[in-house]
């Protein structure tokens, strides 16, 4: 009798111990925690909406998806703060004359014909996004976040970086790098200095004249890098050299189909960057974007994003 008793008591606590963990699927496992770090669940629902319409021009149109779910070291793209910068223009416009004005309004008018200024219309301001993101990124612990304010007001220069990643290519790459910067460096180390909008290192690394060093952060591949450094350097030249590079044609990886704004989850190109005819770099990217519409169909796009950030 006392081992039936002892039985049913033990089926009674296996039974309350398997209904509190459903329990705590159903009520909490929508909002999942890593670490009891952050996600979705600490935000408001306007704060989500915003932080969604941000990742998705970081995520699919600037390509830091590949950097979360591929080789992609590193990806930047601009943002503006609408508030700021439509404040910004109203003043600029109300302190020209007349002429001043009209001129203005010509030039952006031959500019738009041209198809060399495009009008953004933002569903949302993208710096509220940012505002979300700054909430979380004490959190963040393999990757860095980081918008540095730009010359014209409202204007920032998001990075999404791979520590590891990042790292790896200074390292395997040491001797471009620092003919690139003129300075040694500890490459693990000079990372973190991204987060330094002063840093003499990476203000180096991004001037426009060192297009192998950019390459290789941005993914490009080693043969793809060096040769546009090698167009930079002699396509103005004379002679057989000059005629070579010229002859050399850069073929895209892949053709922007959607406009500006538009990318997702579910429509998205590979990083798309002119290539010798690599067809090894591309099919490597394509494996990846493969992989990360997998990660991402059907699901909750900021809490994947969130859960990958933060574990």
């Amino acid at each position: 009798m006392n081992k039936m008793f002892n039985s049913m008591r033990l089926d009674c606590r296996l039974f309350i111990s398997k209904f509190f963990l459903f329990f705590l699927i159903v009520v909490f496992g929508s909002c999942s925690t890593i670490n009891n770090k952050k996600t979705s669940c600490q935000l408001s629902k306007e704060e989500k909406a915003d932080l969604d319409y941000l990742l998705r021009f970081l995520l699919f149109e600037s390509y830091g998806s590949f950097v979360l779910f591929g080789s992609k070291p590193l990806c930047e793209m601009e943002f503006v703060d609408t508030e700021v910068t439509q404040a910004e223009r109203q003043k600029r416009l109300q302190a020209m004359s007349i002429e001043e004005r009209a001129q203005y309004e010509a030039e952006a008018e031959k500019l738009k014909a041209e198809g060399l200024l495009v009008q953004m219309n933002f569903e949302r301001n993208l710096f509220d996004g940012w505002k979300v993101i700054e909430k979380i990124r004490p959190d963040i612990k393999k990757y860095l976040i980081i918008a540095h304010p730009l010359e014209y007001p409202g204007v920032y220069s998001l990075f999404l970086v791979d520590i590891l990643k990042t790292a790896f290519v200074l390292e395997e790459n040491y001797e471009v790098f620092k003919k690139a910067v003129e300075m040694d460096f500890d490459p693990l180390k000079i990372v973190f200095e991204i987060e330094n909008s002063d840093s003499v290192f990476w203000k180096r690394v991004f001037d426009l004249g060192n297009h192998e060093a950019k390459g290789l952060l941005f993914g490009f591949g080693k043969k793809n890098a060096l040769f546009y450094e090698w167009e930079a350097a002699y396509e103005n030249t004379q002679g057989h050299l000059a005629e070579f590079v010229k002859s050399v044609s850069f073929k895209p990886t892949a053709e922007r189909t959607l406009p500006l704004g538009k990318d997702g989850p579910d429509n998205f190109t590979i990083p798309i960057f002119g290539t010798l005819d690599d067809q090894e770099i591309v099919e490597k990217y394509e494996k990846e974007k493969k992989d990360i519409e997998k990660i991402y169909r059907g699901k909750d796009l900021v809490e994947v994003t969130l859960q990958k950030l933060l574990q």
